[in-house]
């Protein structure tokens, strides 16, 4: 955990480890949809050269149809704290600010049809 500053904010950081056991599907089916959660949710983890080499990936082979695999993410999250109308502390989870991309190429809009339900959808 980091505190920056003066203010009573402060940064969680963590190692995220996903763990998948007797997969046996495509890698790129697991990767794709993480990178773009990344980009979403830590786009200074991919965007930085020296931060994405922490991505960890490692794979054993269990047999010909599968393997388990262990992926693991060095992930921050802001935390603003304020206090409420009663005077309490309350903790709000910043969303990461979105960096500016060249181009639509830099963006992985491309790749993902956004598939939330709106409110009509019921």
């Amino acid at each position: 955990m980091k505190r920056p500053g003066e203010t009573p904010s402060f940064v969680y950081r963590y190692q995220m480890v996903m763990f998948v056991m007797d997969y046996a599907g495509e890698l790129d089916d697991l990767t794709l949809p993480l990178l773009a959660w990344l980009s979403e949710n830590q786009p200074q983890l991919l965007l930085n050269p020296e931060r994405n080499q922490d991505i960890k990936f490692s794979a054993v082979i269990n047999d010909d149809d599968s393997a388990d695999l262990l992926f693991t993410l060095p992930l921050r999250e802001r935390v603003r704290i304020t206090r409420s109308s009663q005077g309490t502390p309350q903790a709000e989870h910043l969303l990461e600010p979105k960096p500016r991309l060249p181009s639509s190429e830099g963006d992985w809009s491309h790749v993902f049809q956004d598939v939330t339900w709106g409110e009509s959808d019921g």
